[in-house]
């Protein structure tokens, strides 16, 4: 009986927290997934490039919790080219400032917006197992999720300033005012 009894709990606890799977969330947002045969041992997969994207491509070689993090990881970036709001970039101000900043920092929030997607979509939608394994197999993602909102915030208060500095200072005649493209 006790190992029937460890069996159960096993089992319980790779059932997803929502009742829910990866494939689920994929198929909500309309994509499907497939596991193309052939790919590089290093390459984890690719979202469809047509617009709209019809696909997340999975390289069947890896394992199942890195799949479903690949997976999260897609469909929080067809969020992002949606531009469907996120606990990051949650207002129009937000996504401006962001049209308007220097690439560095417009890469390293949408990198860090995506992250944070894909960990609230893991969250709904991977077991427990695969969801509390993350921090294990991604210690450093990990943490800065942790700060992300200090991060996120710091760095668009930054922005805020630089553009109200540069207005203001436009305006005096201080400086040239930008060109828009």
């Amino acid at each position: 009986m006790k190992i029937r009894e460890r069996l159960k709990a096993i089992l319980a606890d790779r059932k997803p927290l929502s009742g829910r799977s990866m494939c689920d969330a994929a198929q909500f947002n309309a994509l499907a997934i497939e596991y193309a045969n052939g790919m590089p041992a290093n390459y984890d997969g690719h979202l469809d490039t047509d617009e709209p994207p019809r696909f997340i491509a999975v390289n069947p070689d890896w394992t199942r919790e890195d799949q479903d993090y690949f997976i999260a990881r897609e469909i929080a970036r067809f969020h992002q080219l949606c531009r469907r709001d996120s606990h990051i970039i949650n207002h129009p101000r937000r996504w401006n400032s962001l049209a308007t900043a220097p690439t560095k920092t417009r890469d390293f929030i949408y990198r860090f917006d995506v992250e944070l997607r894909a960990e609230g979509i893991m969250f709904w939608y991977a077991t427990k197992h695969n969801y509390l394994g993350f921090p294990k197999r991604h210690p450093k993602t990990f943490l800065l999720i942790l700060a992300a909102d200090g991060i996120s915030n710091f760095i668009f208060l930054k922005l805020y300033i630089r553009s109200f500095l540069h207005r203001v200072l436009s305006s005096a005649g201080l400086a040239k005012p930008k060109l828009v493209a």
